[in-house]
């Protein structure tokens, strides 16, 4: 009996262990250490065991990504002229984010802008989260005065496997339509589906310890 208890006690603790670990925010940074990337049609960005993959997308066709050191991930399509690359109006990122185990759920989404292409609270995107379509503001760069210290600026706590962001154009202000670059991105990834599996036997097991003793 005791020997049971000692088991039941461990499964429980390892549960809330890999729970706790899975629910951990993960940061990517966007801004490349090496050689800036142009022109691609998706990124990977590692973060421990976390690997986020981002694709670009622009009014529901495929578009070009760019990975910059000091600017961050933008985005261009193919006939787009000009050398600046940014996520201008109706076009945007989808993220998917997975482990060694493959695909991971998460929510909590983040995002760090580039402090001369910043998302603003009187400008608006679209998020899609599996289907389900919402509009999110930006927010006050604060005291930042340039990358190193700019806000993560949550994008909403929805739960999800693939979700896109694409930039809408501004609400109130008249000048221009809205252009951002994506230096950081933040997100929580939920349980995986066997440290669910381990806490959710070893509550029945503890359970049932229990009725027994």
């Amino acid at each position: 009996m005791k020997i049971s208890k000692i088991i039941g006690t461990s499964l429980v603790t390892a549960g809330l262990t890999m729970t706790s670990a899975a629910n951990a925010a993960i940061v990517f940074d966007m801004q490349p250490t090496g050689t800036n990337v142009f022109g691609v049609s998706s990124l990977t960005f590692t973060s421990g065991d976390y690997t986020l993959t981002v694709t670009a997308t622009s009014g529901g066709s495929a578009a070009l990504l760019a990975s910059q050191a000091g600017a961050g991930l933008g985005v261009k399509t193919a006939s787009e002229g000009g050398s600046t690359w940014k996520i201008t109006q109706g076009e945007g990122v989808v993220f998917s984010l997975e482990d060694s185990n493959g695909a991971v759920q998460f929510s909590d989404l983040a995002l760090q802008f580039d402090y001369s292409a910043h998302m603003f609270g009187n400008e608006n995107a679209l998020l899609d989260v599996d289907g389900s379509v919402s509009t999110v503001s930006g927010g006050a760069r604060g005291t930042a005065t340039d990358d190193s210290d700019a806000p993560f600026i949550a994008m909403g706590s929805a739960l999800g496997s693939v979700v896109s962001f694409t930039a809408n154009e501004k609400n109130t202000d008249p000048i221009g339509e809205a252009d951002y670059r994506i230096i950081g991105v933040k997100v929580t990834a939920v349980p995986v589906p066997a440290a669910a599996w381990l806490f959710g036997s070893a509550l029945l097991g503890l359970g049932c310890i229990r009725r027994k003793g």
